[in-house]
């Protein structure tokens, strides 16, 4: 889990909601605005994805903790990450693998 320094405040992920540009990918959505000061993250799973809240609870955390080895790779920003239904259906592995390409494409149109 991130420190809480690096997560998202209220206001900040109002913001990026609303003014942040979004990239679409198989198994998640990041919607994320530019800052020059630092990375902030926020990872939102929706009770439609999974009913319980032990297992939303337990798939943020896991996902935080791939993105917290993957930071390097990301410019300063602020993100926030949608979790789609079919990630619960991949294993974590695969995750991994489909999670630190797609980092890849979120730099590529962060630069945009």
């Amino acid at each position: 889990m991130f420190s809480r320094t690096k997560r998202l405040t209220t206001d900040a992920f109002d913001s990026v909601f609303k003014t942040g540009r979004s990239v679409h990918f198989p198994f998640f959505n990041v919607r994320f605005v530019k800052n020059d000061t630092d990375k902030r993250f926020a990872v939102a799973i929706s009770k439609k994805v999974i009913k319980s809240s032990v297992g939303r609870h337990l798939l943020k955390r896991q996902i935080m903790n791939l993105l917290k080895k993957e930071e390097d790779v990301l410019p300063s920003g602020y993100f926030i990450f949608f979790i789609k239904k079919e990630l619960t259906l991949v294993d974590k592995k695969e995750f991994k693998k489909v999670l630190s390409e797609s980092l890849k494409n979120v730099c590529a149109s962060f630069s945009r």
